[in-house]
């Protein structure tokens, strides 16, 4: 690792920011609130620096501590969640289909998908986009290989069913 911390910190964040973004993006769907959860993580990757070994990825390390956080901020915001829920589904609502292509009709059914799978899934799907073996996911969310492999298996099964 290197000897100066706040390198390291921007190195880390200039190479796996978009990532993090992602990462958020699967937990939070509030604007104002996934940018409150990006400054959470930031701040946790900052906080833990000091503890990083190096014996794991600095991408692998990024998203544990990413997972980690927010899963504390659900559990912290688990109120707001279900507002925002209604609030999307308002939105949703509210759009104008004429001004919607193809592509962001998609985008928006496998976005809803998406948040109807339980957040453990979620985070599943999330990673695997990240093209993450299952041995890193596993790392991250504390699994084993083939155990992340049967449940991103039922994941993306379950996420098939409810885009149909």
């Amino acid at each position: 690792m290197k000897n100066n911390k706040a390198e390291k910190f921007s190195e880390m964040i200039e190479q796996f920011e978009g990532a993090l973004w992602r990462v958020v993006l699967v937990y939070e769907r509030q604007p104002d609130l996934q940018e409150e959860l990006f400054q959470e993580v930031l701040l946790a990757v900052w906080k833990s620096l000091d503890q990083f070994k190096g014996l794991s990825s600095d991408k692998t390390y990024l998203f544990r501590v990413a997972h980690n956080t927010a899963f504390a901020h659900i559990a912290r915001q688990s109120r707001q969640i279900k507002d925002g829920e209604q609030g999307f589904r308002e939105e949703c609502e509210k759009a104008n289909p004429e001004k919607i292509t193809e592509n962001e009709q998609r985008n928006d059914a496998f976005a809803r998908a998406m948040f109807r799978l339980p957040v453990s899934q979620r985070h599943l799907i999330s990673l695997s986009m990240e093209g993450l073996s299952y041995a890193e996911v596993g790392e991250i969310v504390g699994m084993s290989a083939n155990h992340v492999g049967v449940e991103l298996s039922r994941a993306k099964k379950r996420l098939r069913d409810l885009l149909i």
